[in-house]
């Protein structure tokens, strides 16, 4: 899904959007047969340390989603309802480059209806707000016997842990759940999509939890909090001091 368009058929394109329109460049392809009867002489692999799990620090990754109030709840909100509102098509691809929309998709149905509980738009709002608080969203894609996708699940990200590749620490090797009680549930790696921000302080190029908004502003923010809550409790004490320092007799200037 590219630009609010979701493809499928008999070439995949990549769709670049410009002021004149879109620009369909069939990238993919090009890439691939790079690879073909080629192998890489010195794996990258080799450089790199072993690696294990990458356990988030829970209680840092909590804070930025309790930061969901004020102005930033304000912010976040208006952004995550305007994501949300987005339309997805699906078109088809001819060889010929020609593009067919479809209307009637078992995909199309999935993402009318991702869960018993959820519509696409409940999804994308808590999705889009997730990646502006902690940086991170995970989707859980609940299976059937038959390996299809029936239902897409949110999942709290905090509560989320990635764990590395034991023979490739340069990829995932599946992700940990860990609930309020510390009990955990693993995941295999296809069976969660994990969104991200940018990171720029990412251990990359091992995979790395994203960096959001107000991770980025948290100093402006928590001056913010700190204020509001002085606020509070000077008008809660009747807008007195604290104590009164007094002597007996007069004062001197010196």
């Amino acid at each position: 899904m590219i630009n609010g368009r979701a493809y499928s058929g008999f070439n995949f394109h990549a769709i670049m959007t410009s002021q004149q329109g879109y620009a369909s460049v069939n990238i993919f392809k090009r890439l691939f047969s790079s690879f073909v009867g080629k192998k890489i002489k010195i794996p990258f692999l080799n450089f790199l340390p072993v690696r294990s799990y990458d356990f988030s620090t829970f209680g840092r990754e909590r804070k930025y989603l309790e930061e969901y109030r004020g102005w930033v709840y304000a912010c976040v909100t208006a952004i995550a309802r305007e994501v949300a509102t987005m339309r997805l098509r699906l078109f088809r691809i001819s060889k010929k480059g020609e593009e067919e929309e479809i209307h009637e998709h078992e995909l199309l149905n999935l993402l009318d209806k991702v869960n018993p509980v959820m519509a696409f738009y409940s999804l994308m709002e808590i999705t889009d707000t997730f990646l502006r608080l902690e940086g991170n969203a995970f989707w859980f894609l609940a299976r059937d016997s038959k390996n299809k996708i029936m239902e897409i699940w949110p999942i709290r990200p905090d509560k989320m842990q990635i764990a590395i590749n034991k023979e490739n620490p340069l990829l995932i090797g599946g992700y940990v759940y860990r609930d309020s009680k510390g009990e955990k549930v693993t995941f295999n790696a296809e069976e969660i999509i994990h969104f991200k921000k940018a990171n720029p302080l990412g251990d990359y190029p091992f995979p790395v939890r994203g960096m959001g908004t107000v991770q980025a502003a948290a100093l402006n923010i928590d001056s913010d909090n700190f204020a509001r809550d002085w606020n509070k409790k000077f008008f809660q004490n009747s807008a007195r001091p604290d104590g009164v320092l007094t002597f007996e007799g007069a004062i001197e200037r010196e």
